[in-house]
């Protein structure tokens, strides 16, 4: 039992950073979608600003017009990386020797993933991909940063299991 513990909470640990990491570099970046012009320029966006870049390497970008289900993205992903820094808070207190159970983490991570997982449907469901639009790396970071949050906070789960050593 003490080794399943171990492996829990290992898989935690890695799912979290890579979790934290994802969110954290897809929310400012602009590559949410991507769109090659054949009048040789490439459009591409995210949830702050769109850009063009042109052939010759020159590029501009333009911040997005205020809507509600964008600013409803950018205030869940901003919600869930602060639930994240809060994780990050607790391990330090943890590293104290605190008696705190990990199965709090859980919970904030499971929180943190849930309002990602807001933000990404949002996104999904009112962002209206013209054809030759597609999703870009920026927008795949931020659903694996959700599923890889959910996962970790599940791990924490298994993690805080009380056992005895044989």
């Amino acid at each position: 039992m003490a080794e399943c513990v171990g492996y829990a909470r290992l898989f935690a640990f890695i799912f979290g950073l890579f979790g934290l990491l994802f969110i954290v570099i897809a929310t400012p970046t602009h590559h949410w979608f991507t769109f090659q012009s054949k009048a040789n320029f490439l459009t591409y966006g995210g949830i702050w600003e769109n850009c063009k870049q042109y052939a010759n390497g020159v590029y501009s970008c333009l911040p997005l017009p205020t809507t509600d289900w964008l600013n409803c993205v950018k205030a869940f992903l901003i919600i869930s990386i602060i639930l994240y820094l809060m994780v990050v808070l607790y391990l330090i207190v943890l590293v104290w020797g605190r008696g705190l159970a990990i199965r709090f983490i859980g919970i904030d991570l499971l929180l943190a993933a849930m309002f990602a997982l807001i933000a990404m449907s949002v996104y999904t469901a009112k962002y209206k991909m013209q054809p030759g639009y597609n999703y870009g790396w920026s927008y795949t970071l931020g659903w694996l940063g959700t599923v890889f949050t959910a996962i970790s906070g599940i791990c924490c789960f298994f993690a805080d299991v009380d056992y005895e050593p044989m």
